[in-house]
């Protein structure tokens, strides 16, 4: 789930959930806490979901990367560098490459360092549905980022 416009969730909702997808804003609305930009504070709103779902949790960050707590692990992963443009649909294109990788029996890691790559390569086109990039550009932009 991809809590996003964000509203305050009740544990119930929060367990219902395999994969809970928030931004760093987005995390402290559901939990019913404020919003902060500091990175320990985010973790420790991550955690405490993670908790309440004992399942896991995807916190995007933006150009700081990504944040996963799930039961017996924590690890940060970091942004793919590139000249962003426009961030729209980054968290969208995030969400739909990692839900691809899971279908096609990626791991966790795997799946976020994807979807890593396919949301760094949104960001530098503009506009929403005209950024998401195929699965064919994606694969090609792991190849050549790889390369330098």
């Amino acid at each position: 789930m991809n809590p996003g416009p964000a509203i305050k969730l009740t544990p119930e909702e929060i367990k219902s959930c395999d994969f809970i997808i928030p931004n760093e804003t987005e995390i402290a609305i559901v939990l019913g806490e404020e919003v902060s930009d500091d990175f320990e504070t985010i973790k420790n709103q991550a955690i405490r979901l993670q908790k309440i779902s004992n399942k896991h949790v995807i916190v995007t960050l933006g150009e700081n990367g990504s944040l996963y707590v799930g039961p017996d692990t924590i690890k940060k992963f970091n942004a793919v560098k590139v000249n962003a443009i426009d961030p729209t649909a980054a968290g969208d294109t995030f969400i739909g490459a990692f839900a691809h990788m899971l279908a096609h029996e990626k791991s966790i890691q795997e799946a976020i360092e994807f979807a890593t790559y396919a949301s760094a390569l949104t960001v530098t086109k503009s506009g929403a549905q005209s950024s998401i990039p195929t699965l064919e550009l994606v694969n090609m932009f792991i190849q050549s980022y790889n390369k330098i």
